[in-house]
């Protein structure tokens, strides 16, 4: 038994993290059986075990990583669709089935730039005929194992109801993006890995040695890092400057929220509107570290706004 929760906790996500990188290394892109998406329901996550059962994909031999792999390039939009379908959106408060268009920044350094998954965000909207994604992070990484090769078209469906997805992608601090030309309003702002992106936890680690400070050095580093809290500081501000936009907030410690809180507090008033609480869709994320091998950047999420 002790074995068996082991590995359901620990082994079993570090195995499917394991056969995901091998699988995209034999293939550029990650290649989803045709109608997959379709027939399967996703709203409640895509079950291995049910779809398995499914004859015409059953002898997949690669079925469990694709449908792992799936489940993680759906990690964003679910989740953000799973926030704001319990919230009201914009200066008039509709609800996300009423709207027709939407804008989103997400800050995290990975874009995702597969139109499969953000046409499966449409599909969920039949009212929804514009979608604005703008992806933002000092360390964004363009180029990834999700984006390589792939074919940013839209799908039979959205062509016939002219449904359109536009990408921007800016490598900047988000408050260097804000005071930019190409600064467009946010209906909703998405911070995943608040800790990463938003410097929750970090202290200044001056460059020492054993019975040496190099101090020059250490001004240097100290400099830099408060600089750098500056510009974090004022990116919260900025994210809240509109009453009406909605931030979601994502990471894998809930202690992080609470730091982060008051960050946002101190810079701007805020309200919640959606308290921290465990994330369905938070796929298996995983950052790696020489300290710990993964952790879900996902786990948890909440949602706050600037107040009147």
């Amino acid at each position: 038994i002790q074995d068996a929760e082991h590995w359901s906790e620990g082994c079993d996500v570090l195995y499917g993290c394991a056969m995901a990188n091998l699988y995209l290394k034999q293939n550029r892109q990650l290649e989803i059986p045709d109608n997959l998406l379709k027939e399967a329901n996703l709203n409640d996550g895509l079950e291995f075990d049910k779809v398995s059962k499914l004859t015409k994909y059953s002898s997949e031999k690669w079925l469990k990583t694709i449908v792992n792999l799936i489940n993680e390039r759906l990690a964003v939009p679910l989740t953000i669709y799973h926030a704001l379908k319990k919230l009201k959106i914009g200066e008039q408060k509709k609800s996300l089935s009423e709207i027709t268009s939407l804008t989103i920044h997400i800050v995290h350094h990975t874009p995702m730039l597969d139109s499969r998954m953000w046409e499966f965000f449409l599909h969920q909207l039949p009212n929804l005929v514009e979608l604005n994604i703008s992806f933002i992070s000092e360390n964004m990484r363009i180029c990834n194992n999700f984006n390589c090769n792939l074919l940013k078209e839209r799908c039979s469906d959205c062509k016939s109801k002219q449904r359109v997805i536009t990408y921007n992608t800016h490598p900047i601090h988000y408050h260097e993006y804000f005071s930019s030309d190409d600064y467009i309003h946010p209906d909703v702002v998405a911070v995943f890995d608040i800790d990463n992106e938003l410097m929750i936890s970090c202290n200044p680690s001056p460059a020492k040695e054993p019975n040496i400070v190099c101090k020059g050095v250490e001004k240097r580093i100290q400099t830099d890092f408060y600089n750098e809290k500056a510009a974090r500081f004022t990116s919260t501000r900025n994210m809240t400057y509109s009453k009406d936009t909605i931030v979601l907030l994502t990471d894998s410690t809930e202690d992080n929220f609470e730091r982060l809180m008051k960050s946002f507090h101190n810079a701007r008033p805020i309200k919640v509107l959606l308290p921290v609480q465990k994330n369905p869709f938070c796929g298996f994320s995983t950052k790696r570290g020489p300290f710990d091998f993964t952790y879900n950047v996902m786990e948890n999420i909440c949602a706050i706004q600037g107040k009147k």
